[in-house]
């Protein structure tokens, strides 16, 4: 039990440890126009690991009296003389970030255009389609008129005469036969 209450101990001060470090760390850039050894150390007496100049991006690890230890953006550890950091990149750097930049609205903008023009040529399809259907809509909807009111008068003129014709015959046929006698059952 107190093997696992001091292993979680540990764990949890190791990660405090790896947070504090992870959270110190910060991107700089070199600024003026000079070339910087990267040494092993914080003083000139120790060997020289790299080299950087303006506008190379480093990350910041630690800071001693007059000396900031870097990460290189190839991964090499080093010290360099204080002083020659800047958060903000160079105007070099800025440049050529804005152009990069500049570039990708370019080609999104060429994009968006031919897309808008792809649209614009759609939309007058089916601006003319709709017209057509409208037309058609109009057609049927007089057309189902005709059918429900103006149409129906004469069959129902044709029904009544034919029903007034029958029952004339019949009358007259009926009158004629009177005279015979009739079955009864």
């Amino acid at each position: 039990m107190k093997r696992t209450r001091l292993a979680a101990l540990a764990a949890l001060g190791l990660l405090a440890l790896w947070a504090a470090t992870a959270s110190a760390e910060q991107t700089a850039w070199i600024h003026g126009e000079v070339k910087l050894n990267v040494r092993t150390g914080p003083s000139n007496g120790h060997r020289i690991v790299a080299a950087i100049e303006t506008g190379d991006a480093v990350t910041i690890l630690d800071r001693a009296d007059s000396w900031t230890q870097v990460r290189t953006s190839r991964g090499r550890e080093g010290w360099i003389p204080a002083g020659y950091l800047d958060v903000e990149p160079p105007p070099l750097v800025r440049l050529e970030q804005l152009e990069s930049e500049v570039s990708t609205l370019q080609t999104q903008l060429e994009l968006v255009t031919t897309e808008a023009e792809q649209l614009r040529g759609e939309n007058v399809t089916l601006a003319g389609r709709d017209d057509e259907q409208q037309a058609s809509i109009r057609s049927l909807t007089q057309e189902n008129l005709d059918l429900k009111a103006g149409a129906r008068w004469p069959y129902l003129i044709s029904g009544a005469s034919i029903l007034g014709t029958g029952m004339l015959v019949g009358f007259l046929l009926n009158r004629k036969g009177k005279r015979k006698a009739r079955i009864r059952l």
